[in-house]
């Protein structure tokens, strides 16, 4: 409840919510993540399986962005 005032409060002084996925856009835009990591995000949101999940992780976190 406090938090969901706070947020509304927020809102009313002229914040915005966020966009789905608007922060991993930010993240690709400014070069934070490559395109590998960035669908390695949406990957593990639709993640069906624990091994799925793995493999999403593992994208998001750079190891197939690795060149030798």
């Amino acid at each position: 409840m406090v938090l969901r005032e706070i947020v509304r409060r927020c809102v009313s002084l002229g914040a915005r919510l966020a966009e789905p996925g608007e922060f991993t856009r930010r993240a690709f835009l400014n070069e934070r993540l490559d395109l590998a990591q960035a669908e390695g995000v949406a990957d593990l949101i639709d993640a069906s399986s624990a091994e799925a999940a793995r493999g999403a992780a593992r994208s998001l976190a750079g190891e197939f962005s690795e060149f030798p």
